[in-house]
């Protein structure tokens, strides 16, 4: 008794249906893998940017933001602090603070770049420091020089105390002469011959008169 034609191909049906869903459910097992897998990957790849802010100008004196985008994100191997040999300087986050000067100015890492809204730069710009003003030097007066005092000559004091003795004016000096000496002829001699010839006299006139 031979087979009949649709119950061969209802089979054939049938297989075709089961390697259909076997495909799909591969399918499906792939897409749902890389669907797991594509955040991670991502995330890596963020991972490895940080952001660096660039300074233009002298530190402390004119420094200022660079014009244009600012903070740019770029990989954390371009940072010269990097160093895969050092554990403490071979990951993104390990580098954030770090400075580092190029053609252009200083740069400063800031945050790992992991897919986050960009942070702003740090503005500490400094003012430029005004030039002082000079002081003008005051010209000094002339002061009126003063009489120095002529000093007095102080005399010892009788009790052997230190107290001050009065200033005695001093008299100018005059020219005296003794009166016996006056245009040098002495008249005592002639005096008393007078006198003794008026005594004579007046004794001769009393005895005549007796």
């Amino acid at each position: 008794m031979g087979t009949h034609p649709l119950g061969a191909s209802s089979n054939t049906k049938q297989k075709i249906d089961k390697t259909g869903v076997k495909h799909m459910r591969k399918l499906l097992f792939i897409g749902v893998a890389a669907l797991l897998l594509l955040p991670s990957t991502v995330v890596a790849g963020e991972d490895h940017k940080v952001f660096v802010c660039k300074y233009v100008g002298t530190p402390g004196v004119d420094e200022r933001l660079q014009t244009g985008d600012n903070p740019i994100s770029v990989d954390f191997h371009t940072i010269p602090s990097y160093d895969k040999d050092n554990p403490a300087k071979d990951e993104p986050a390990e580098l954030v603070g770090d400075e580092f000067t190029d053609q252009h100015g200083r740069s400063l890492v800031i945050a790992v770049d992991n897919g986050q809204d960009e942070p702003e730069c740090p503005t500490d710009e400094v003012e430029p420091t005004p030039t002082p003003t000079p002081t003008p030097t005051p010209t000094p007066t002339a002061t009126p020089e003063l009489p120095t005092p002529t000093p007095t000559e102080t005399l010892p004091d009788a009790g052997g105390g230190n107290e001050p003795t009065p200033h005695l004016a001093t008299l100018a000096p005059t020219d005296t002469a003794p009166a016996s000496a006056d245009n040098g002829v002495n008249y005592t001699p002639f005096v008393l011959i007078a006198l003794v010839f008026i005594a004579a006299l007046v004794g001769s006139v009393a005895r005549r008169t007796r």
